[in-house]
């Protein structure tokens, strides 16, 4: 399952950057792990409307997500607690566009299943609408993902101004369309330059 979110307001929640360095804890005895930047991809015509429930997400005062990364998938990279997420919504009629960024919370744990907010569910597409997958309402393994920053109203950072920019053009996600997967690891480089077009 994806994940989901868009909004365009609302209380703004604090986010390092696209820094990436992880703090060390007590648990970790001194060693030190780097922060990973992801781009979550969600297929709004199959799997979830990412915009509008970002939209109601806003509306409602939550502000964490709770979504299927899809990591019985080997293509997909396993995203972590601290990582950041980006999240792209795909999908006709909608273009294909950077909609919010996040922190994930919790990992997705293959042994718990955490049911879909009910607010949530108003936004899912499940097999009787779509053939692209399971009901993707139902409990399920999910990562928990607070959303911390939203793309102004009217601003747009899609394929058309990726496919050119200088740090994010040679990869292949941001130059081709439609790229099937979920979860994309980014380099620092390309997470900052996603920040910049973005100016959260």
């Amino acid at each position: 399952m994806l994940g989901l979110l868009d909004t365009g307001g609302a209380t703004m929640f604090r986010l390092g950057l696209c820094a990436q360095t992880r703090h060390t804890s007590p648990q970790q005895g001194g060693n030190s792990e780097m922060a990973k930047s992801f781009i979550f991809q969600i297929h709004a015509a199959h799997e979830f409307r990412l915009s509008e429930a970002l939209q109601k997400m806003k509306e409602t005062g939550d502000d964490t997500l709770w979504l299927n990364q899809k990591s019985e998938n080997p293509r997909n990279h396993q995203i972590q607690p601290r990582d950041v997420v980006y999240l792209w919504e795909s999908g006709i009629p909608n273009p294909r566009h950077l909609v919010a960024r996040g922190e994930v919370i919790q990992a997705e744990n293959q042994g718990m299943d955490v049911p879909m907010p009910d607010w949530q569910q108003d936004f899912y597409l499940d097999g009787d609408i779509s053939n692209m997958g399971p009901a993707f309402h139902r409990a399920m393994p999910r990562a928990g993902i607070k959303v911390e920053k939203w793309l102004e109203v009217g601003k747009r950072v899609d394929r058309e101004c990726t496919r050119t920019h200088p740090d994010l053009g040679q990869k292949p996600f941001f130059n081709q369309g439609p790229y099937v997967g979920t979860i994309f690891e980014l380099t620092q480089q390309e997470a900052e330059a996603l920040d910049k077009l973005a100016a959260w």
